[in-house]
């Protein structure tokens, strides 16, 4: 080799290393030998790919989305992949499809039918009720087993061979199921004021923000007093500690907010510099104290570094690390999205509406069409990407159209001024910028 050391694992037991061994003295012989250290740097993978069962392809494609999109992720599709890897080991499957690369479109379509009967529970929890696949669920099966193929083909990685065609074509997957765009509005406007009026303190700064801005509620976690600018009226939702925290498609949003608003979030608060904006229930009612504090936000990156550090293999992914971020955010007394949605579910239900916390930015996101936003602002507020041509020659006024909305939402507005009101529940703005003025030694969140 050149003059160059080298060494090379020939196998687990003497037969497979016996095969080894004759097929790198054969490549030795031709000057095609490569060192195993200098195969993981080729574009294309030279050695031929093994004979792997989908089973072991699935662990190889998983191992890798872990590493890349995070453990959440990577969760997922194990759960999807489960379904496949179940109607593979059926006797009839394991003879007509050994190996992975023996998958045809014969296999493409008996899935499919199969999947059609398979029985399963609610987040896989055993006692549930048991019930049939849904339609996008079954899509996303498929469209899973689709990409683990088509990752396994690519040059780089070379698990299947060449010349091996991906059966899982877009006329056997079909497309993603949408939503029907005439679906009814579970709760408009008049509703979103009637519940305003039913909420208590708590409820109001959580549930009443998502009843009038168009966020995510997991956006609501990841608030920082330091996001809301109470000079410009003004709340920043997006990328937070070097990259550490983001929203949903890392996208950067500065959202207007209403004068009406304002003493709700200025109460929330409270006399924090920085911190949660917004708190569990048992923290803002004082039953509890949070399990961390900060000083400031430079004082929760050299925290958070520190998290990542004490993670490991943990914190391998962009993911990884943003729910690492948002653990520590809890540990601060962040608001947490389940409770929030229990609560709201108990609200609703009061109303006689079975619905989820989510429809709430259905219910605005339509409001706010209805109010005549523009299409590219509506895209823009809502938290979606609007990296098109159209935005190369229109020039954004978020602000403007955001009124519009809030002029036709005057009931609501009105709702959260009368009930903050009454419940004593609101911080005037006096001055509202004198976090800006002072430094703070400490502050305990």
């Amino acid at each position: 080799m050149k003059g160059k050391r080298f060494g090379q694992t020939l196998g687990a037991d003497e037969k497979n290393a016996i095969m080894e061994l004759r097929r790198m003295l054969a490549e030795i012989d031709d000057g095609r030998f490569v060192r195993s250290s200098t195969k993981k740097t080729q574009a294309i993978k030279t050695t031929a790919p093994e004979r792997l069962t989908f089973l072991e392809l699935c662990n190889h494609f998983i191992d890798e989305t872990r590493k890349l999109n995070g453990e959440n992720t990577a969760a997922d599709y194990r759960a999807r992949l489960m379904h496949v890897i179940r109607f593979l080991d059926l006797p009839e499957s394991r003879r007509r499809w050994p190996y992975a690369r023996d998958l045809d479109r014969d296999f493409a379509l008996e899935l499919r039918v199969n999947l059609h009967s398979v029985v399963t529970t609610r987040n896989g929890k055993p006692g549930a009720a048991p019930k049939t696949l849904s339609v996008r669920q079954m899509y996303n099966v498929m469209e899973c087993v689709r990409s683990a193929l088509h990752w396994a083909a690519r040059p780089e990685i070379r698990l299947l061979p060449f010349d091996f065609a991906n059966p899982l074509t877009k006329e056997i997957v079909g497309n993603r199921p949408g939503k029907d765009p005439l679906r009814a509005q579970i709760l408009p406007l008049e509703v979103r004021v009637g519940l305003i009026g039913k909420l208590d303190c708590w409820q109001l700064a959580t549930i009443g923000i998502l009843a009038l801005l168009p966020l995510r509620p997991e956006e609501l976690q990841g608030i920082l007093i330091g996001d809301v600018d109470f000079d410009a009226r003004t709340l920043r939702v997006g990328t937070r500690f070097e990259g550490a925290d983001f929203s949903k498609g890392k996208t950067e949003l500065l959202l207007p907010l209403p004068e009406a608003l304002l003493p709700v979030l200025n109460a929330c608060a409270g006399d924090r510099f920085e911190g949660p904006l917004l708190r569990r229930r048992a923290i803002w009612d004082w039953s509890k104290s949070p399990n961390d504090s900060i000083a400031d936000r430079d004082d929760f990156s050299v925290q958070l570094q520190e998290r990542f550090v004490a993670a490991g293999r943990r914190a391998m992914s962009a993911n990884d690390r943003k729910k690492i971020a948002r653990s520590f955010l809890r540990d601060l007394g962040a608001v947490d999205t389940n409770q929030l949605g229990k609560e709201f579910k108990k609200e609703v239900a009061a109303v006689g509406i079975n619905t989820h916390l989510y429809q709430m930015r259905h219910a605005v996101s339509t409001d706010m069409n209805r109010a005549g936003v523009r299409l590219l602002e509506l895209r823009y507020l809502t938290g979606h990407s609007v990296k098109d041509i159209m935005n190369e020659y229109v020039a954004l006024d978020p602000r403007k159209e955001m009124q519009k909305y809030f002029d036709y939402a005057e009931p609501l507005l009105k709702a959260i001024e009368t009930r903050g009101q009454e419940l004593g529940c609101t911080m005037p703005l006096a001055d509202p910028g004198w976090r800006d003025r002072v430094i703070p030694t400490y502050v305990n969140v």
